[in-house]
């Protein structure tokens, strides 16, 4: 019969605490990042229309769009990262 002390399941409950963590900040990145291409997909489209009516795109639709897109791309690289920790 095999007895488990309180130390020996501190490490065991641990690292499933972490990946829990690490599992709650990857679902909110996701979901931040569903509202930010949603953002940027709109706007992206709002300046497609507008290019196509007057026949050139506004510097600060532009740079807005410049804008989400590195936000989008840091929070990518925030979801890679909390990824490749939790495997």
């Amino acid at each position: 019969m095999a007895y488990q002390t309180s130390a020996s399941k501190a490490p065991i409950s641990a690292p499933a605490h972490l990946w829990d963590d690490l599992r709650r900040e990857a679902r909110r990145l996701e979901s931040e990042l569903d509202m930010r291409l949603a953002v940027f997909a709109k706007l992206c489209s709002g300046s497609e229309a507008d290019f196509r009516r007057k026949g050139e795109t506004g510097l600060a639709a532009e740079q807005m769009a410049q804008s989400k897109a590195e936000e989008i791309e840091g929070l990518l690289d925030r979801l890679s990262d909390v990824n490749s920790s939790m495997s």
